[in-house]
């Protein structure tokens, strides 16, 4: 049932039972990238914060305050 659960998942053949996911943390996206037990891509998927994510009126992923030194992100953005 695992490995039927993971072709639904990912949408394809995997000709093993592990999964290796990679992520990518930056200012601008998240992505993660899976691949099976012979290095073979699953597939990738990413959160681009400025457009993905508008409500949090992002510009590169962050807030730049008015003094132009000053830059945060929003945390909610990391939980959503």
């Amino acid at each position: 049932m695992v490995g039927r659960r993971k072709r639904q998942i990912f949408g394809g053949n995997m000709s093993g039972n592990s999964i290796y996911l990679g992520f990518d943390f930056s200012t601008q996206q998240i992505k993660c990238v899976a691949i099976d037990e012979e290095l073979n891509f699953i597939c990738e998927k990413a959160v681009r914060f400025d457009t993905d994510l508008p409500e949090f009126k992002t510009q590169g992923g962050v807030h730049v305050h008015d003094d132009r030194v000053t830059v945060t992100v929003p945390t909610a953005l990391w939980v959503k």
